[in-house]
């Protein structure tokens, strides 16, 4: 039963994704699968942004504003592109110029024809002949829609798996450090009816003044709860979790393998599918390390973007998006607030994997306008646009860089030698090597060095492999805090990296064995050339899918993950006595009483699982002077009533959660006031669930 609900939330959770991204695109006229593509980018953005409005005008967050906002924009986007194709009707959507002329297109379109990345002539073959070439050509644009609805299918499949396989149960949670944060900061938004990125920082003092976190994470998983009416934290965060694995990042990466290929192959369309769910290195090893929720959806928006912006500089041959360019940079830009709200270091690793293709675009601008007959000819004056644009872009990402550096907080994790294995294996860090995945990245990655069309994706893999050595072996000092400060300089954020560079590898080894199994069959008799390439694509997908995902590797990587999800008698964070302590509280106090707990001892998520208003929300919290009080003298407030009853009045506290003085970290594992609550006068005790323990303050009463 408790599956059928969260099967029912996550049917919310795509829904919101999905369906305020679809509206708002197809005011712009958008259609096919370039309207899918983009729905959760846009539904992102508007999820992230809406809150922060509805704070400014006093409307409390729900359905209601991200209804509204939803509808402003779809009406202001609907009115933007309607004037600009009027205005300038060759920059016009293909679905306005056809309504508009009242008539398709004539003549044949080259892509539906079947024309390949690497410009291969218009297919003149009989229809019968193209029916029997369908497994292995490249698919019109009609039948490419359902492939990719296919891959998308087998992406959710495989992330449904993995998600089972790392929950265990719906109501599993992770027994990490930041997931206090996390969780605490759903039930937060929910009680305070603001989800303002702008103001959730408040959450972490204890005078709780505004100040910015990126939301957008807790922003959709609060938005679940609201549209679901459920109360339970954790299960429209495990449903958010996988809209992440099964919607958001299965979609960027078909559509960056859009651009890249073409819908070359249907072989490479279900291997994008595959694949996007094939990597633990993202998002299953920053779901076990932190947890690093906002980072989880912040990076699963990159391909998207990226998708968006690779198509804009025209760097391969797409098909046909049936968008002009100026709306392809808009809908990118209209996607970079959600990334943003997401986690801002999102944003960096998409400003150093564009930068290079943004150069390389300048490059190719200004040699193909160079005049014939340089003694001859005028160079056009637009050709010194291109290096112009490259040199401002430049600025702008080396300034972006530097004013997003953090303070550095990670050692690295590795040595050099094992730094090239892991990333040409898939296995950073603890990860085990996944041999099937190393064979089409290697493989791949000679491909690209070989073939002019996927040449220049060796960028976007030279920057994501330069920011992974950095955090894996360089030693601390400027030149690291340099390169990578902006991701807490943590090799684990940049590990998570990895599949977006690595994914394209693997699908230009599947795409070059379709082209060549298309070649070699390609006087083969109707029949057996359908039955045979059926056969050989089934087979070959079944290695990749089972090859990774039943691997040992993989079946290690997701047990690790369970762990992480499971609350055991030795967990560090909170074991499984306190958490039926926890449980227990809505019956043991009263409606309203707040409970004075040791941050980083496990107490706060009683806030998150039961709502139970708490003194500390996070593990490292800014403390008044009253609350140090507490912290620091609380098991002597029958010596010391003065000192202490004052300041547990000013917070309004009549409890208190011993969990013993063994934290999760050192910070709070010396606190004073929480180290002789079972022997002090002045405590009543109310429950107890082995050593933890729930008491009454009753010293400031006598």
């Amino acid at each position: 039963m408790e599956w059928l609900n969260l099967i029912g939330y996550i049917a919310v959770g795509v829904a919101a994704v999905m369906l305020p991204g679809l509206l708002v695109g197809a005011a712009a006229r958008l259609r096919g699968w370039l309207l899918v593509e983009v729905a959760p980018l846009i539904s992102i953005t508007l999820i992230a942004t809406a809150p922060i409005l509805a704070a400014k005008i006093g409307w409390w967050w729900g359905w209601q504003p991200m209804l509204a906002w939803t509808v402003i924009m779809a009406l202001v986007v609907w009115l933007i592109v309607g004037v600009v194709s009027k205005i300038w009707p060759s920059a016009a959507p293909k679905a306005w110029r056809q309504r508009v002329n009242s008539k398709h297109r004539s003549g044949p379109d080259i892509h539906a024809a079947g024309l390949s990345v690497t410009g291969a002539q218009q297919s003149t073959e009989r229809p019968s002949d193209s029916a029997d070439q369908a497994l292995d050509a490249a698919p019109s644009r009609r039948r490419a829609w359902y492939w990719q609805l296919i891959a998308w299918t087998l992406a959710a499949i495989i992330a449904s798996w993995q998600f089972v396989k790392m929950l265990g149960v719906p109501t599993a949670f992770s027994v990490s450090f930041d997931n206090v944060w996390h969780l605490n900061a759903v039930r937060w938004i929910l009680d305070m009816h603001d989800g303002s990125s702008l103001t959730l920082g408040a959450m972490g003092s204890s005078d709780q003044i505004p100040s910015f976190y990126p939301a957008a994470w807790h922003d959709l998983a609060s938005l679940i709860n609201l549209l679901t009416g459920s109360s339970s934290v954790v299960l429209t965060t495990n449903a958010a979790t996988w809209v992440v694995m099964g919607v958001i990042w299965p979609l960027g990466i078909l559509a960056l393998s859009r651009r890249i290929f073409n819908n070359h192959h249907i072989a490479t369309i279900l291997a994008a599918g595959i694949l996007a769910s094939s990597f633990a290195a993202f998002p299953g090893l920053i779901l076990n390390f932190g947890i690093l929720y906002p980072n989880v959806l912040g990076f699963a928006l990159i391909p998207g973007v990226l998708a968006l912006l690779v198509a804009s500089l025209k760097i391969t041959r797409i098909s046909s998006d049936d968008a002009p360019i100026w709306e392809l940079l808009c809908l990118a830009a209209l996607g970079l607030p959600g990334m943003i709200l997401a986690h801002p270091n999102a944003l960096l690793a998409l400003i150093g994997i564009i930068t290079p293709l943004v150069l390389v675009w300048s490059w190719r601008g200004w040699r193909r306008d160079r005049p014939s007959d340089q003694r001859h000819s005028r160079q056009p004056t637009h050709r010194w646009a291109y290096p112009l644009v490259g040199i401002i872009w430049t600025a702008i990402a080396i300034i972006a860089w530097l004013l997003m550096r953090t303070t550095p907080s990670w050692p690295t994790s590795n040595v050099s030698e094992t730094t090239l294995g892991e990333f040409l294996l898939a296995s950073p860090l603890w990860l085990r090597p996944f041999w099937v995945l190393g064979v089409l990245i290697c493989v791949g990655l000679v491909l690209a060095t070989q073939k002019t069309q996927w040449r220049w994706w060796l960028w976007p893999v030279a920057v994501i492999a330069l920011l992974w050595w950095a955090g894996a072996t360089m030693t601390k000092g400027p030149a690291r805090s340099l390169l990578i400060s902006g991701f807490y300089c943590d090799p684990n954020r940049l590990a998570a990296l990895m599949p977006l560079a690595l994914i394209p590898l693997c699908l230009m080894s599947v795409d070059w064995v379709a082209s060549w199994w298309s070649i070699r069959t390609a006087t083969w008799q109707s029949v057996p050339r359908r039955v045979s390439t059926t056969a050989a694509m089934v087979v070959a997908l079944a290695i990749i899918a089972l090859g990774t995902n039943l691997s040992d590797a993989m079946g290690l990587h997701l047990a690790q993950v369970r762990v992480r999800f499971t609350v055991l008698q030795e967990s560090d964070l909170l074991d499984s006595d306190e958490f039926t302590l926890i449980e227990q509280l809505p019956n043991l106090l009263p409606a309203g009483s707040r409970v004075a707990v040791n941050p980083g001892a496990g107490g706060p998520l009683a806030f998150a699982l039961e709502d139970v208003p708490v003194t500390a929300y996070h593990i490292f919290y800014v403390n008044t002077p009253a609350l140090e009080t507490i912290n620091d003298s609380l098991d002597e407030v029958a010596s010391e009533p003065d000192l202490v009853c004052p300041a547990l009045a000013s917070l309004n506290v009549d409890y208190v959660l011993d969990f013993g003085v063994d934290a999760i970290n050192e910070d709070t594992s010396s606190l004073k006031g929480f180290d002789q609550l079972s022997t002090a006068p002045g405590f009543t005790e109310i429950a107890r669930v082995g050593d933890a323990a729930l008491y009454r303050i009753d010293a400031c009463n006598a």
